[in-house]
């Protein structure tokens, strides 16, 4: 009987569970020309077998102690303050805007971001890969490399040592395809602000935006040798994160700097 039931379903077409159970017991009846008992006992047993997610309260996914479907990890951005800006990090599993004007630190954070997908779960990496679409002629292969170099020499996990970060970045050009990515808007009192430019299918599909801004304000770091010797210092300028929208956060901001490390955060 089960045989001569699923000959009928395959005949018929339905070889999924999605178009079983999306079908009315009527329009099965006429595809497969079954009783309506059986079409009853087929939807019956299809639901059955199809996976469902158990009851979960929102602390058990806080804590991530809930089904995998519901716990989603979060990248760290390779700095406490920024991390605890952002509650964690970046979201896995969400699109994550990340915009701003010329030199607010865009390219910076994004090759932080490549290195510290790779780190160990333990550590707020992903333990994977990236894949970085350049739109401009030149990669920036020299601060990567320094970045790296720097990364693995401030380390005190053995297995961040022994990461071959360059190895598990996938590079690809697309200079000739994006273009006006943001524009400038200029507000009722004059002043021009930069916004994003995909347009509104595109803004419908990120989860969170975030906006980086320069400002007029610079910070005195000391430059130190590799025996932590002062010999000099530098003015860095100061920058801004903003959280434009967010399903985890309030509209806020942070200041940071970009340095030969890369992006660090700075104390609220």
């Amino acid at each position: 009987m089960k045989y001569l039931l699923f000959s009928t379903i395959l005949i018929a077409h339905l070889q999924d569970y999605t178009t079983i159970l999306s079908l009315s017991a009527p329009d099965i009846q006429r595809m497969t020309q079954l009783s309506i008992n059986d079409v009853r006992l087929l939807k019956k047993t299809v639901a059955q077998k199809i996976h469902r997610i158990p009851c979960t309260t929102a602390l058990q996914i806080y804590k991530k102690l809930g089904p995998s479907e519901l716990c989603r990890d979060k990248l760290t951005l390779g700095c406490p303050y920024l991390d605890s800006f952002l509650r964690g990090g970046i979201l896995s599993q969400m699109l994550t805007e990340i915009s701003g004007e010329s030199a607010s630190g865009k390219t910076q954070l994004c090759l932080q971001l490549c290195l510290t997908v790779q780190l160990p779960k333990q550590l707020g990496g992903l333990e994977g890969g990236a894949v970085y679409i350049c739109t401009e002629d030149v990669f920036p292969n020299k601060r990567l490399s320094q970045m790296v170099t720097l990364l693995k020499k401030s380390a005190d996990h053995v297995k961040v040592k022994s990461i071959k970060f360059t190895d598990n970045i996938f590079i690809e050009h697309a200079a000739e395809i994006v273009s006006d990515l943001i524009s400038d808007k200029i507000s009722h009192n004059r002043q021009c602000k930069v916004i994003p430019a995909l347009g509104i299918s595109w803004a419908n599909h990120i989860s969170v935006r975030l906006m980086l801004t320069r400002t007029n304000h610079k910070m005195p770091i000391h430059q130190k040798n590799e025996k932590g010797d002062v010999i000099g210092s530098l003015d860095l300028p100061i920058r801004n994160m903003e959280v434009l929208f967010a399903p985890h956060l309030p509209p806020s901001s942070c200041k940071y700097i970009v340095d030969q490390d890369g992006v660090k955060g700075l104390p609220s």
